[in-house]
Order: C-alpha cells, then structure tokens, then sequence
C-alpha cells in the first residue's frame, strides 16, 4: 500500500530528543509520502545541519529539549538565516510551558500530546499547502 502513496519533494527536519518519537514520526511521515527526512537530537543540531545548506521545508519540532538553545532563540536563528521554514511544534506539556517558551502569536502552530497523526496531517497542509501530496 505504501508504494501507491503520492510522493513528495518536501523535506521534514524532525527534532526531538526521543529517538522513539523521531523513529514513529519518521515511519508515519514516509508512510504519508514525505521520502527526505532528517532528524535532530535538538535545536543546536538542527541549526548545524541549516548552517551547513541544509534544504527542508518543514520543521516540526518538541518544545523542550536537551541543550543550551531555547525555542525563541532557535527561531530567531532561523529568522537570521532567511529561510523561511514553517515550524510546528509538538509537545507533551501543558499551555503553560508553551507560553513560557514564547510560543503565544500563533504564527508557529502548536499540537499538544497525545495527538493524532491525523491532527498532525492537518498543521502539514495548512503549514505547507504547495507541498502537500495529493
């Protein structure tokens, strides 16, 4: 069934500092279509694998991980970059963390755990419309 499943050139960096949360949503992104797809431990290394010319479309990332960079600040990087990347960002907290971390505008979506791969599918397309596999 997986081979019939539209394939996109959209890439994924998927940050997060569980190996099992980045394997299943690796598995249920390829199983969505979506064949480029990077993980990171954290934010740091996802800024390296950016720095170094790294193309991805989409970055779907945990709130709160190991390391020394924050959320806002990783955003602000990504801002200094000029690379426009939508971020969604999925996390087992509550609203208050997410607050605390910066994340009130709206401008990054938020899904909070447990939610479904559905409600997830659904923040891919309206953060990426152009990408979506049909």
């Amino acid at each position: 069934r997986s081979s019939s499943a539209p394939q996109t050139s959209a890439s994924l960096l998927i940050i997060d500092d569980d190996a099992g949360v980045r394997a299943a949503l690796t598995l249920a992104m390829n199983n969505l279509g979506y064949r480029n797809i990077v993980t990171a431990y954290n934010s740091e290394y996802a800024i390296q694998f950016l720095n170094q010319g790294m193309k991805v479309d989409l970055i779907i990332s945990d709130i709160r991980m190991p390391g020394r960079m924050s959320i806002p600040e990783f955003l602000h990087r990504l801002e200094a970059m000029q690379r426009d990347i939508p971020v969604i960002f999925a996390t087992g907290y509550s609203e208050d963390v997410v607050i605390e971390n910066g994340l009130v505008e709206g401008r990054h979506p938020v899904l909070f755990k447990p939610f479904t791969l559905e409600d997830l599918f659904a923040k891919i397309r309206e953060a990426m419309p152009e990408h979506h596999p049909h």
